[in-house]
Parts: C-alpha cells; structure tokens; sequence
C-alpha cells in the first residue's frame, strides 16, 4: 500500500490489489486509500479477515520495520487473481510486488501480462527468494543498512544477474545506490 501512496502523492495513478480483512485496520486502510485517490476496485475485503500490517520504528535515516501479523489474511488465504485483475493489471506502467506481501506464487502469472514488475526484497534477498522471484523482476529493490558497501553491492549484482534490469539498494543514512 505505501508504494501505491507514494506514486499518487506525486501525481501519478495506482491502485492497490490484494486482500484486507473486514477490522479496524482494514477500515483504516480503505480510509487512506480512498483519502489519497487510490484505485481499489479490485481490493478484496474478507469477511472475519485479519489485515496485515507492519510496525515502523525510525532512528535517524534508518527504517526498523517489524511485520506485525506477518501478512494477515492474504498470509492464510493466499490470493488468486480473475481475468478481470489480470486486465485491469495490464493498464499499469509498473506492477509492484514486495515481500511481505504473500504473493510471490503470482509472478509466472503476471509477468505474462507484459508489464515490468517491481518487487521490494527487503532485506530478504536469500539466494532462494533471488533464485525464486528475480528472473520475474523488471527492478529490484533491496534494503542494506548495516552493510559494507562491497557486501551491497555484491548483492546487487546477484540479483541483477538473476533477471532484473535495474537493482536499487536502499542504504538508510547513508542513501541509496
């Protein structure tokens, strides 16, 4: 969601597609995104569902995120797209896909729509998850505070390696590369 918050506040189109529960905080989710003009056609909201959410903690330049719930309902339940999301994907510049977002099973699927894909490792870029997500990847973003910089960029490269044209590392403080 917050990707999808940051391209509207520039003036951009997003919408958000996914899963949120019917609670207080999938309340506060479809306020926001209704505030900020955000597409959510095709958001589904599950009755008796969890939403997940994330707690950030800032200390100076640098995020502490701590993934509350680990992903609510779209955790259990998983998500399946229709033609109709698949058409509705198509009209987008950019697809955006992190790691928390329990969708990684979706990718095959979606980078035959023909779209770049962007996808947020966060600070799990394991071999296995590069191994399993890159080569669907059009950009790559990855976070790196406490790194070395050889050691980031030395990721960078293995993820480009695998599939993605473009990798970014997010460095905290210290900025990205």
């Amino acid at each position: 969601v917050n990707t999808a918050a940051y391209f509207r506040k520039i003036g951009a189109e997003a919408a958000v597609i996914g899963a949120i529960g019917d609670d207080g905080n999938g309340k506060t989710v479809l306020d926001a995104l209704d505030s900020l003009g955000i597409d959510r056609s095709h958001l589904r909201v599950i009755p008796g569902g969890e939403t997940g959410y994330c707690q950030i903690h800032m200390d100076g330049g640098n995020a502490e995120i701590s993934c509350g719930n680990k992903g609510g309902v779209l955790r259990e339940k998983g998500l399946s797209l229709t033609q109709e999301d698949k058409d509705f994907m198509k009209q987008f510049s950019v697809l955006h896909f992190d790691v928390n977002g329990h969708c990684d099973g979706l990718l095959p699927e979606v980078k035959e729509l023909h779209v770049p894909i962007s996808y947020d490792f966060g600070t799990f870029f394991t071999d296995e998850r590069i191994a399993a997500v890159a080569p669907y990847a059009t950009f790559a973003f990855i976070s790196c505070e406490g790194m070395e910089e050889q050691q980031v960029k030395d990721a960078m490269a293995k993820i480009q390696k695998a599939g993605p044209t473009l990798v970014y590392a997010m460095c905290g403080a210290r900025g990205s590369i």
